[in-house]
């Protein structure tokens, strides 16, 4: 990829982040106030996923398991969070056609990783599947080969809260919380150092939450009323 692409996917991601920025900024100004007054009213969150090839051409991942997968992250934040998962994009769970590139198809869950993820050639080709619809803002998840963090293997990751998708290994969708994990992160929540919390970074984590969380949650640009 020569210069010249590298600067264009750069100047797309910074575009997108402020595109992102502005709604998610107005986002928490309405979701953040309503929250208060309307937290017995449950909310709904769009998911769209997608999955990805290797290199031979076989899927990461069987739409049955992902299905299993949203079946358990929609049970999690409706108990955690008073928010329900609604499917979107047609077709709802996509096997995608093309070969991803191999900076998307293998990722760096890091800062010098974050740079690719939004501003470089894996950046361009997940925004290119991950729709960018206003007042719906729907996540999309993308199913990887693999995501690094230095030396170590991880299950997950998202880029926080100017992103539209998050990422997962098959052994990350297969298990019971990172996918819930992982959408929190793209819902303005943060890494908890207790191990009890659902946004403990290890896959070990368990399924608690505090109030200040379930409010962050709901007060996202991706969680809604309609």
């Amino acid at each position: 990829m020569g210069w010249l692409s590298s600067a264009w996917n750069a100047v797309k991601g910074a575009v997108r982040n402020i595109f992102h920025g502005i709604e998610e900024l107005v986002g928490l100004i309405i979701g953040g106030i309503t929250s208060i007054f309307l937290f017995w009213v449950r909310k709904k969150i769009r998911i769209h996923v997608c999955i990805l090839r290797e290199k031979g051409g076989k899927s990461l991942a069987t739409v049955g398991e992902v299905e299993a997968s949203i079946e358990r992250m929609n049970a999690l934040l409706k108990s955690k969070y008073n928010v329900k998962v609604l499917m979107y994009g047609a077709p709802r769970i996509e096997v995608v056609e093309e070969i991803p590139p191999d900076s998307a198809l293998g990722t760096q869950c890091s800062a010098s990783g974050y740079g690719n993820i939004e501003y470089g050639e894996a950046g361009s080709f997940f925004a290119s599947y991950a729709p960018n619809i206003p007042l719906v803002c729907p996540v999309t998840a993308f199913i990887v080969q693999s995501i690094k963090k230095g030396n170590e293997q991880w299950r997950g990751c998202s880029s926080g809260l100017l992103t539209n998708y998050v990422l997962l290994t098959p052994l990350g969708l297969n298990d019971d919380t990172t996918f819930a994990h992982e959408v929190g992160h793209a819902c303005n929540l943060f890494h908890r150092k207790k191990k009890e919390n659902l946004m403990y970074h290890g896959a070990d984590r368990g399924t608690k939450v505090t109030k200040w969380q379930k409010w962050w949650f709901r007060a996202s640009r991706h969680v809604n009323y309609w």
